[in-house]
């Protein structure tokens, strides 16, 4: 079998496996970097070849490659325990292999595990920086855990290399969460000229665009996202920023819709009352008022506890004045 070194593996491909080939030349797989996009032919091919490489020696050289790989496919085929038990046989053959490492631990984060995937990917990084890989997948584990401060560390390392859109779409994400929306703005702004069709990008910044209560940003980007999604969430947030531009009754129309679709959105629910209260339209507004406490009351969201009192002073209100 040709030698390859692992520095080579990292260099080249990051965290990833790359392509290794035997003496007959048979490759024994081209590269498992998303492994949960890996279907079709490349799976089967990668899985073949790396049984035909275990299945001719116990222990055959480069071993942690055809065992990562294996563990890899396994687990795009929902077959856990045995992928974490390639995983763990190619950490037992190299302990110093990063890239298994780092499949374990993602493994485990993307299985609902954060605690037990988080170690082993710190391990992946402490023995190469610069699987990219683990660094992103390390910062989504964080923000999800809100330890808010260490995922932006992690991206910010990716950052200064020259981050792609990835990085800075995670660190938008970060400062989103932090309520620092206009950092928020900017980063997103950067990863949509790194890759402006990075899934969940334009999402993310025309809400972020709500946020900053750019009104006509919002309703242009959220609208595009609509048409191509048809998201009723979506949908509420532009029928939000056209009721903030006084389009009342674009507003209106749009939160009936998110209604129908989906009963229980309380926002929608008291927007929509609020502007049939405003137009005179009381029994309609009392009705919505009341559906949206009752809303309220059954979730038990305190971070609508402002409208709730609202809604409760004009029910009581408009049924003074003879709305029923």
């Amino acid at each position: 079998m040709a030698s390859i070194g692992y520095r080579k593996a990292a260099a080249v491909a990051v965290g990833d496996l790359v392509a290794i080939r035997a003496a007959d030349h048979l490759v024994v797989l081209n590269s498992v970097r998303n492994p949960h996009t890996l279907k079709g032919q490349i799976t089967k091919e990668v899985e073949y070849v790396s049984e035909l490489a275990l299945g001719r020696s116990a222990k055959p050289q480069h071993a942690e490659y055809y065992l990562s790989a294996r563990g890899a496919v396994r687990a795009v085929q929902g077959r856990i325990d045995v992928a974490l038990a390639d995983f763990d046989a190619a950490i037992g053959v190299n302990a110093d292999f990063a890239p298994a490492h780092y499949f374990k631990g993602k493994v485990l984060a993307d299985r609902g595990r954060p605690k037990d995937g988080r170690p082993s990917l710190e391990k992946a990084l402490a023995l190469d920086s610069r699987l990219t890989v683990a660094h992103k997948r390390l910062a989504r584990l964080l923000i999800d855990g809100g330890d808010l401060d260490a995922a932006a560390a992690q991206v910010q390392t990716l950052i200064s290399g020259g981050g792609d859109a990835e990085a800075h779409y995670l660190m938008g994400i970060v400062k989103d969460k932090q309520q620092d929306h206009e950092a928020a703005r900017e980063q997103f702004m950067a990863a949509y000229r790194a890759d402006a069709q990075f899934p969940n990008l334009m999402r993310a910044l025309g809400i972020t665009m709500f946020k900053l209560k750019r009104w006509k940003d919002a309703v242009q980007i959220l609208g595009a996202v609509y048409e191509k999604t048809r998201a009723m969430d979506i949908y509420y947030f532009i029928g939000r920023s056209l009721m903030e531009l006084k389009e009342f009754q674009q507003a209106a129309n749009i939160f009936q819709a998110v209604i129908s679709s989906m009963p229980g959105h309380a926002r929608a629910r008291f927007d929509l009352a609020t502007l049939l209260d405003n137009g005179n339209q009381n029994a309609a507004a009392v009705a919505h008022y009341r559906a949206f406490l009752q809303i309220v009351k059954r979730s038990g969201r305190k971070d609508l506890s402002v409208e709730a009192r609202t809604a409760k002073a004009r029910v009581d209100a408009l049924q003074a004045a003879g709305g029923k």
